[in-house]
């Protein structure tokens, strides 16, 4: 699972293992709209490569992004030569599917205030972030699927079905929307995750 920020206050953000989403915008709304833009096209991509992007809101990703980073020196800007090293975070810069910028981290204390790590190496390189997913994956493995993988997995397999058959609000729970997919898996998601979420994978 992928998990991508938006820089904007309340907007859905990412962990600190994903790929950023930046844009420029008069406002929230507008940043909203340009960002799910964004994420709807990645999306496409990445569901190819079995991997599914979950945003997440603003609190959820200071806490993931709440750490004293080193950068990891390798002396290279080949990607592919910083992703065979262990690191804790590796942040992207992404541009219509291809990986521009790249910056890689080890996690040196885990409290810190939080922030987004910068995306500085350009490599003469330019692979497919699709492509980059299937090698982490191959070299360091990816956690087991947790709660949101079968759920959002069931968004993406059902494009072009009416919302209301796809999702199923069953309460709310510390102000989180509980919400089910007939399929049957049931998560906790914030009104605006799911917004965007219902959005990207429409």
């Amino acid at each position: 699972m992928l998990e991508t920020i938006a820089e904007s206050e309340d907007a859905p953000q990412r962990g600190a293992d994903g790929s950023l989403v930046s844009v420029y915008a008069f406002g929230y709304r507008q940043a909203e709209e340009k960002v799910v833009e964004k994420l709807r096209r990645e999306t496409r991509m990445l569901s190819q490569r079995g991997a599914h992007l979950l945003p997440l809101d603003s609190e959820d990703a200071a806490a993931r992004l709440s750490a004293e980073l080193d950068r990891l020196v390798v002396g290279t800007e080949d990607l592919e030569a910083v992703t065979s090293l262990p690191f804790d975070v590796l942040t992207l810069q992404v541009d219509e599917g291809v990986i521009v910028a790249h910056r890689a981290f080890r996690i040196s204390q885990p409290i810190g205030s939080p922030y987004v790590p910068t995306p500085d190496l350009r490599g003469c390189r330019q692979p497919l972030l699709a492509e980059l997913v299937r090698k982490i994956g191959e070299r360091h493995g990816w956690p087991g699927p947790d709660e949101f993988s079968p759920f959002v997995a069931a968004l993406d397999a059902s494009r072009g079905e009416p919302l209301a058959d796809r999702i199923i609000v069953k309460g709310e729970k510390e102000g989180r929307l509980l919400v089910e997919n007939p399929g049957g898996a049931l998560v906790g998601l914030t009104r605006s995750q799911l917004r965007v979420l219902a959005r990207i994978y429409v």
